[in-house]
């Protein structure tokens, strides 16, 4: 079976921000529950567990658009050079899942009061990018898990049902609706 790219977005909130250095801070990051979601899609708990290792080293990735203040979404940038079509992303790194980054699941109750179980993760955030700086103003912005289903089915409600996955960034977004009702990610002020 061929390999699917997913775009996928799921609740996320960093919480617990704190200084490392002038240069970094140390977050937790809200991923995304396990199950059926709008997106028809449905990963196991146990699938993701399975991809832990390929979460180590992936990029917290945005597209900062200055002059409206606030994130993009999946941007990309379409170009051609010498006759040929070449898709860019167009979102910069703004942080990491570090190598051998602490992880758990986490019971979360949803708007409408739905408790669902989050995979949380450790997160370095890099300070000196301008993404930071709105992400510590706004406090919640939606988040949009990337990630390769490297097996899948289809199964009989029409839902594709990941096997094995792997995770390739975590893109925060604004102006989208994300895929889990509760997505976003969260930034508790060092003010508050």
């Amino acid at each position: 079976m061929n390999k699917k790219r997913m775009k996928l977005e799921f609740c996320t909130s960093f919480s617990e921000i704190k200084d490392l250095n002038p240069n970094f801070a140390y977050g937790r990051m809200r991923i995304a529950y396990a199950g059926r979601n709008r997106n028809l899609s449905d990963i196991s708990k146990e699938v993701f567990e399975a991809a832990i290792p390929t979460m180590y080293n992936c990029p917290v990735v945005a597209r900062y658009d200055r002059e409206n203040d606030q994130f993009g979404s999946h941007d990309i940038e379409v170009v051609v050079k010498d006759g040929k079509i070449k898709v860019i992303n167009a979102t910069a790194p703004l942080g990491i899942v570090p190598s051998g980054a602490n992880w758990c699941w986490e019971t979360v109750e949803e708007d409408d009061g739905v408790q669902r179980e989050y995979l949380i993760t450790d997160v370095l955030l890099w300070k000196r990018q301008e993404a930071y700086e709105h992400l510590r103003e706004v406090e919640y912005v939606d988040q949009s898990m990337e990630c390769d289903f490297l097996k899948y089915h289809i199964d009989e409600d029409d839902f594709c049902v990941a096997d094995e996955i792997c995770f390739s960034a975590f893109c925060l977004l604004q102006g989208v609706e994300p895929c889990f009702e509760s997505a976003g990610v969260q930034v508790f002020n060092e003010k508050s």
